[in-house]
């Protein structure tokens, strides 16, 4: 077996739990992982082992494509647009699921191969970071710290404890200290404190304090009885102010020259080979209509040039306001249903996500010397690796219970209500138009304010706001304590690999809890 070949088998191996991983994160909190630095740990403890020995700085550039596409590319649909299908009561069998999302996967990879070169100028903070840490970890002749990889290892087994004895053993309740009648409390979820950890204290404190003022103000204020009405009534507001926010960054980072030459023309025309594919599936498999289909695969070229421009400036995907913006379009013309759901938020939601993953990993790989094509084979065997887990995690992990307290899915809820919405079968009362409202114009007031280089920090994160609305308060909560603690420790070079592992944990013990409660 070649070294490259050891590469992408090594990555599918590391792909697999960290797709699993951001399945669960997508579940709980609505947001995607970036798993490419957290790869490039693995590679760099496997070179020092008598696992790989020979592990290259190339080779090592392939593993984290391959890892990338199958821990955060070919899932970042799955849990979203996937799962605002199952809560609209569409029956997905495994298979079905699989092939969706590798369809979705294997088109926004191909879009992405489309313009490659035509985004290599721009900085991709997070690939240009993975990029500086093979270099620097491939230059140096000392013995390499062990600190991380025992973080990471502690980390998942005392997650996977947790986990277990709250979920399978009944010894832990799932909520400490709670208190009212709109679950505030503390979440005792080591994936929900991880994830705290990851997202900095910005974000972190947004969802936390976000999340007590809606359970301790706004419940009350409004008269609701439960947290169930809320959340009900919340997921206009948030949809209003989440789309808000993005799209205006995405207006004020938007950039398309260059996007469009000779080469870039000839590589489209071959993307739309797995592109026809993917809209046969939506037809036959889904249900949609053959227009919606043929609508979605056309527009989504345009979705990935937005994604991957954007991606490069600012290391944000915009996939969900550019896939909201097509259900608006489509619920003018088509009834909701789940196969129109797919049609349109699903088809460029899950490419421009892959298209923006695939040239992000390609600059990586760039940066250290690694010939694309070589980059892009191991990106498609990622894309197949995720698509396995992810269609049949997500069914198993669930079992009907998207939308519950247990699996909130706040990206899934956002997508439903959108599509359901711009097909005009949700009548929102007074009340709730007028937090839309609200939302809307303080969605673009405060992304406004974040792009300020001097008064960005200063505000609230309304994407925290957003997910805040969507989430149980006490998830909030213990995310926030997360990010004040990791803050505190940020000088530690164990806070994020321990922050991984306790995420991984839960991930493992929940899979554990859900084949128990199978059988």
């Amino acid at each position: 077996m070649t070294s490259g070949a050891r590469a992408m088998v090594w990555g599918a191996f590391i792909g697999i739990p960290l797709g699993l991983s951001n399945l669960v994160v997508g579940l709980k909190v609505g947001l995607g992982v970036g798993v490419a630095l957290t790869a490039v740990g693995f590679a760099a403890v496997l070179r020092r082992t008598p696992l790989f020995p020979t592990l290259s700085p190339q080779d090592a550039a392939m593993l984290q494509s391959v890892a990338s596409a199958a821990g955060y590319s070919a899932g970042s649909a799955t849990a979203s647009v996937l799962a605002a299908s199952m809560l609209a009561g569409e029956m997905i069998s495994w298979p079905l699921a699989c092939a969706w999302t590798l369809g979705v996967a294997a088109f926004g990879t191909a879009l992405g191969w489309t313009w490659h070169r035509n985004a290599m100028d721009l900085p991709f903070p997070s690939a240009t970071a993975a990029a500086a840490s093979i270099t620097s970890t491939w230059t140096t002749k000392e013995r390499p710290d062990a600190t991380a990889p025992r973080a990471w290892i502690l980390g998942t087994l005392l997650g996977l404890a947790l986990t277990v004895v709250k979920r399978l053993a009944k010894w832990l309740p799932a909520t400490a200290l709670p208190a009212g009648t709109f679950g505030l409390g503390i979440e005792l979820s080591p994936l929900a404190f991880g994830i705290g950890a990851l997202l900095g204290l910005r974000l972190g404190l947004s969802i936390a304090i976000a999340g007590a003022l809606i359970a301790l103000v706004e419940g009350p204020a409004l008269g609701f009885d439960g947290l169930g009405t809320l959340a009900g009534w919340n997921v206009w507001p948030a949809t209003a102010l989440l789309s808000a926010a993005a799209l205006t960054h995405l207006v004020a980072g938007l950039r398309l020259r260059g996007a469009f030459d000779q080469t870039a023309r000839r590589a489209l025309a071959w993307s739309f080979v797995p592109g026809a594919a993917l809209g046969a599936l939506c037809v036959f498999g889904f249900g949609a209509p053959w227009w919606a289909a043929a609508l979605a695969v056309l527009t989504a070229p345009l979705a990935c040039v937005i994604s991957i421009r954007m991606t490069g400036e600012t290391d944000v995907t915009p996939g969900a306001p550019l896939a909201m913006g097509l259900q608006l379009a489509f619920g003018l013309w088509a009834p909701f249903s789940p196969g129109v759901q797919l049609a349109s938020a699903g088809v460029l939601a899950g490419a421009s996500a892959s298209a923006a993953d695939l040239v992000s990993d390609v600059k990586t790989g760039t940066l250290v010397g690694l010939e694309p094509r070589r980059q892009l084979t191991a990106q498609l065997v990622g894309c197949v690796v995720g698509a396995l887990v992810a269609g049949p995690a997500l069914i198993l992990l669930t079992q009907g219970k998207v939308g519950t307290e247990l699996w909130p899915a706040p990206a899934a809820q956002m997508f439903l209500a959108t599509g359901r919405a711009a097909a005009g079968e949700a009548v929102l009362s007074t009340g709730a138009q007028w937090a839309c409202v609200v939302a809307l114009l303080g969605g673009i007031a405060l992304a406004l304010i974040e792009r300020h280089p001097r008064l960005g920090k200063f505000v609230p994160s309304p994407m925290g706001i957003g997910l805040a609305m969507l989430v149980p308060p006490s998830l909030g909560v213990t995310i926030g304590l997360g990010a004040v603690v990791a803050h505190a420790l940020r000088k530690k070079k164990w806070v994020t690999p321990a922050a991984s592992g306790l995420m991984l944990g839960e991930t493992t013990g929940e899979l554990t809890a859900a084949l128990h409660d199978a059988l």
